[in-house]
């Protein structure tokens, strides 16, 4: 048996189990009460230690709480190693302070059919992005789930596409949700920031996957997880007519930082109405 062991926990969030749970039942229980999605596909997420993102977190966590997927696909950006194609793990889990998450060994087979998906430790090894997922994961669903732990690397607007099409199909056969790891802007002014990612947020929100695409291309987009993210919402797309709702917005500056040089965070979700 192999696992990711935490590369982050005791810094980005708790590394001793029951200061990390109350920790995530803090955030959680601050988050107001939210309209229940039918037809999820996933939720988009923020990825920063959880004195500045956490809170922002839980809004997206909490908008999936009443479902019980038999299987989260997380995907990550890299912060750490450059490569190409979506990656992986090849192990059999992934282990936080609240226990082992077990891969589902079938899925990820699946996925590895299609040509821009690789089984490797590439991305995977110190990578926070996709760690600070997982134990909210633990903690918002009480029955057993699996996982499939995905970091990308350096891909095309093709290379996306040909994925979201793979999830689409499995999703006719398999029961899973999708997790979009990504922050927004970074190192702007709070004024600055602000301004930069409501306009993302926007086109996000008017689903208009040929702008998104044309972002990427031209790297005009502030958001370090675009690649997370437009592969959700062109799944999701695929699925049926999708929507994009982002359920809340803050940045460092309004949770725990100054107003100088902030960090964007959003939480949405994603469904087909």
């Amino acid at each position: 048996m192999s696992t990711r062991k935490p590369a982050v926990a005791g810094t980005f969030y708790p590394g001793e189990a029951t200061k990390l749970k109350k920790d995530i039942q803090k955030y959680l229980s601050a988050v107001p009460a939210l309209d229940e999605f039918a037809n999820i596909a996933g939720i988009i997420s923020p990825h920063a230690g959880y004195i500045f993102s956490g809170p922002v977190a839980a809004t997206a966590f909490k908008a999936i709480a009443h479902l019980k997927p038999k299987t989260v696909i997380v995907f990550s950006p890299s912060h750490q190693e450059y490569f190409q194609k979506y990656s992986i793990y090849p192990g059999d889990s992934y282990t936080t302070p609240l226990g082992e998450l077990k891969i589902n060994d079938d899925l990820r087979s699946k996925l590895l059919n299609n040509p821009h998906v690789i089984q490797s430790t590439a991305g995977h090894k110190a990578e926070h992005a996709l760690e600070v997922q997982l134990p909210f994961l633990q903690e918002i669903f009480s029955h057993r789930f699996e996982i499939v732990p995905v970091v990308i690397g350096d891909v095309t607007i093709e290379m996306m596409d040909s994925v979201a099409g793979a999830l689409a199909n499995l999703n006719l056969t398999e029961d899973f949700l999708v997790i979009a790891s990504s922050d927004l802007s970074h190192f702007h002014s709070y004024e600055l920031a602000n301004t930069i990612d409501r306009e993302l947020l926007d086109l996000l929100q008017s689903y208009n996957l040929d702008e998104i695409a044309a972002g990427i291309d031209d790297h005009t987009l502030e958001a370090c997880g675009i690649m997370p993210i437009y592969t959700l919402m062109k799944y999701t797309a695929e699925r049926s007519k999708a929507v994009c709702k982002i359920l809340d917005y803050r940045n460092s500056g309004d949770t725990a930082g100054d107003k100088y040089r902030v960090v964007g965070y959003a939480a949405g979700i994603v469904y087909n109405p």
